[in-house]
């Protein structure tokens, strides 16, 4: 019985969606399906783009090109949640994919992979994941909660979110406007963090530099941690935290208080501990051979 139903699910799929010919080698989609205000949509696709707007209107919309490779386009709905899938062979050339634009309710909880396309996602103010192995991921709106990654793409999320997770092994990090909890990682990319409010926050990077800006507010913890890169923090001249910065055979540059010294045991390396106003949260900055500049930002964030 499930069976079945599962296929007719997707002959009327089949049946309801429109698809004409663009090309040689392309072929149009479109697609509506009614959807609940606040529901889940799962967009999986493996060449091309992916992109996910978020709209006043209870129907997801999709509307794209397939390239000759593309099987079709699999859609099916349960309850409050639709997922999208692109079919293409299971063996064989994979290329010339599916780029797809597809318009959720605002609302909506949102989740999309893929293999070698873009993956970019704004508007939508429910929570947002988006992983890539080889193509960037982009978000970027009200969401109130963000997980992205990608293997060998940038990824950059620029949201007002109370969680942030972002992550790449060898391209570049980028979050901005992120508010209470952050993490940013990479290996051999840069990681830069701009943020307001925040509690607690995770900078790392094994080649690469760390910029960090932002407020810090409670007594929560931030490590900002590269093994060759530069680590570069940007703080209110009023903040209120205790500092650990270590370096190895880099230099410390402190605007905000003690300057760097020896380790107290004599041993190599460079290190400086100190508090600002009444400390509270505790915050380390370290790196093997890079430097670490603690610096102050005016009225102005320069």
């Amino acid at each position: 019985m499930k069976a079945k139903a599962r296929f007719l699910c997707l002959l009327t799929a089949v049946a309801t969606a429109a698809m004409t010919s663009v090309g040689a080698s392309e072929t149009r989609y479109t697609k509506r399906i009614e959807a609940t205000a606040d529901g889940a949509v799962f967009v999986s696709n493996i060449a091309g783009t992916v992109s996910v707007r978020g709209a006043d209107a209870a129907e997801v919309v999709i509307d794209g090109t397939l390239g000759p490779r593309v099987e079709g386009v699999e859609v099916t709905t349960k309850e409050k949640r639709t997922e999208i899938v692109v079919k293409y062979p299971r063996r064989g050339d994979r290329t010339g994919g599916a780029d797809l634009t597809i318009e959720v309710p605002r609302n909506s909880s949102v989740e999309v992979e893929t293999v070698s396309a873009s993956a970019a996602v704004k508007d939508v103010a429910g929570i947002v994941r988006a992983t890539s192995v080889s193509g960037d991921v982009e978000v970027t709106g009200p969401a109130r909660e963000v997980e992205c990654e990608s293997v060998s793409g940038n990824v950059v999320v620029s949201v007002q979110a109370a969680r942030v997770r972002a992550e790449s092994v060898s391209g570049d990090v980028t979050v901005r406007g992120a508010r209470s909890d952050v993490s940013a990682s990479t290996t051999s990319g840069d990681v830069s963090v701009n943020g307001s409010e925040l509690e607690h926050g995770r900078c790392t990077s094994i080649s690469g530099r760390i910029h960090f800006e932002g407020s810090l507010i409670g007594d929560g913890s931030f490590k900002l941690s590269s093994h060759s890169g530069d680590v570069t923090l940007l703080l209110p001249v009023e903040t209120s935290a205790d500092f650990s910065l270590e370096t190895f055979s880099g230099d410390i540059d402190n605007q905000l208080g003690a300057k760097g010294g020896r380790h107290d045991d004599g041993g190599p390396g460079k290190e400086v501990r100190f508090s600002l106003g009444s400390g509270g949260a505790k915050v380390s900055a370290t790196s093997f051979s890079g430097d670490v500049h603690v610096l102050a930002r005016t009225a102005k964030g320069s």
